[in-house]
This record gives C-alpha cells, structure tokens and sequence, in this order.
C-alpha cells in the first residue's frame, strides 16, 4: 500500500510540477512586463521632461493609468497623476494668472514623476527631477517660431490677415 501511494504521489508530481512550471514562468514574465512597461512610461517622462508638447511625453501620460491603476503600490503615483491631470485640464485664462498656474504645473509634474522614481527604485530628488534636463534655448526659439508661422499661416487662410505683395524690377 505504501508503495502505491508513492507511486501516485510520483505520478501526480511527473505530471503536476511542470504545469505548474509553466504558470510560475508565465505569472513571473506577466510581472516583468508590467514592471518594464511602467520603467518605459517613467524614462519618457524624465527624457522629455523638458519637451511637455512631445508625442511620446504626451503618449507615455496618458499611460500612466493603464500601467500603474493595478497595484496598490502605485497608489501615490495614481493620486499625484490625478492632480497634475486635473490642474493640466483647467488652465488659467486670466492673464495675471498664468504664472501661478505654470508654477503649480511645473510643481505637480515634478510630483509624479518622484512618486514614480520612488515607486520604481530610483533615488531622485525632486530637484534634480525639476532642474537637471536640458533644453537649448535655441530649441524654445524655434518652437516660437513654427508656432508664430502656422499661426499667421491659419490667419490667412482664414482671411483674417492679408499679405502684402512688393512689385521689384
């Protein structure tokens, strides 16, 4: 009779431990995939901290509820995404106002992302999230620029500006 039961428990373990193998393997990928989707969305926001109108900065916000509304642990994370998100979405149309609201902006950016830094295992400083990215000055001139151009553009095609033409020999 003992050797019956080992002979089952033998059979069951050939049979069960590589089923369960296998779900320890997919359960461990599952985890790692999330974890690598949520470093990406945070080293895009870092990397174009500087650049808040990029298509990817844009792109990786908007994934920040999909990537970190899961787990508990990004509790803090969700909560300082939901206040930049709300502020981002009621600018300020007083003009003596906006100053205030760039601030806030920028304070409440800064939040999430060392919400997130501390969230992943990084040890950034909210000062070093705020003044440690580059931004050419050359690159703010030239983002005025092309706005200044498509915004006369518009204004034309529109037929709210006109534009002048000079007959030269």
């Amino acid at each position: 009779m003992n050797n019956t039961l080992y002979g089952v428990i033998s059979i069951a373990a050939i049979i069960i431990g590589p089923i369960i193998a296998v779900q320890l393997q997919k359960f461990i990928e599952k985890r790692t995939d999330a974890q690598s989707r949520r470093m990406r969305v945070f080293k895009i926001l870092m990397a174009t901290r500087a650049a808040r109108l990029a298509s990817d900065h844009i792109m990786a916000l908007n994934s920040i509820d999909l990537e970190f509304s899961k787990n508990k642990r990004y509790s803090k994370v969700i909560t300082a995404w939901k206040e930049y998100f709300d502020h981002l979405c009621h600018d300020s149309t007083d003009e003596t106002q906006i100053p205030i609201w760039n601030t806030r902006r920028d304070d409440l950016f800064t939040e999430l992302l060392f919400q997130m830094s501390v969230s992943l295992g990084y040890q950034y400083d909210r000062v070093l999230i705020m003044r440690n990215a580059y931004s050419p000055k050359g690159l703010a001139e030239y983002d005025a620029q092309n706005y200044s151009i498509r915004d006369n553009a518009l204004k034309v095609l529109k037929g709210e500006n006109k534009i002048s033409v000079k007959i030269t020999e």
